[in-house]
């Protein structure tokens, strides 16, 4: 029983993280623990190599180089 509450919790904290975003408002890059901000970052770097792309064992290489500084400078990682 204990499993299916952390799912139900789960569910609405994804549910309002979604409705973060999609109202933009100002928290929303800090939604779904950052997943937003490293996915609007990621549809950058697909845009510099949509065919090959960097592939999914090194993401973080291109992902420091572009965007390290900002990473660091908003959530500390």
């Amino acid at each position: 029983m204990a499993s299916n509450n952390l799912f139900s919790e789960r569910v609405v904290s994804i549910t309002k993280d979604i409705e973060t975003a999609i109202e933009g408002k100002e928290n929303a890059k800090y939604a779904g623990s950052n997943r937003f901000y490293i996915w609007s970052k990621v549809l950058i770097l697909i845009q510099n190599k949509p065919i090959f792309g960097y592939g999914i064992e090194n993401l973080q290489i291109p992902f420091v180089k572009y965007f390290g500084e900002e990473s660091l400078k908003t959530f500390g990682f």
